[in-house]
């Protein structure tokens, strides 16, 4: 069967307390929302989803631009986005072994590694004016995206 009804809590003459009852259902659904614990956890995931993010954003915003102005060929100027996608897909079922494999934490890690070093190419392809180097290393910030699918 159910749960029994509790009673309601009554003032000093019997009758029901709706103030006294109004609170205590207030404190209970303020505790019953996220624990201390959880809500760290929430924000947490929060802010490494949005630093995750960020650089393909920026490569989306910027990638057409910088490829159309170090393509050999016009019609190359967004292979570099189009690499960022085929790299999130090759990536996305390794990355999820990989977690299963050495855990949550440590794959996160190694999703961040490859992003900086991701990064750090596209900041050299860059500074050298090399369009292949730069559409591999969005091709490997692409990947980082499929660490950060598994959030």
């Amino acid at each position: 069967m159910g749960s029994p009804v509790k009673p309601l809590r009554t003032d000093e003459g019997g009758a029901p307390s709706l103030r006294r009852n109004l609170q205590c259902e207030a404190k209970v659904r303020a505790a019953a929302i996220l624990p201390p614990m959880q809500r760290t956890n929430l924000t947490l995931y929060f802010l490494a989803q949005v630093v995750f993010v960020s650089g393909s954003v920026l490569i989306v915003t910027l990638g057409g631009i910088v490829g159309s102005a170090m393509a050999p060929h016009p019609s190359l100027a967004t292979l570099p986005l189009s690499l960022m996608v085929v790299g999130t897909a090759l990536a996305t079922v390794p990355a999820a072994l990989l977690m299963q494999r050495i855990g949550r934490r440590l794959g996160f890690a190694c999703g961040a590694l490859l992003a900086v070093s991701g990064a750090l190419l596209a900041v050299l392809g860059l500074e050298i004016n090399s369009f292949t180097l730069f559409t591999a290393a969005v091709g490997l910030i692409g990947a980082t995206l499929a660490f950060s699918a598994q959030f």
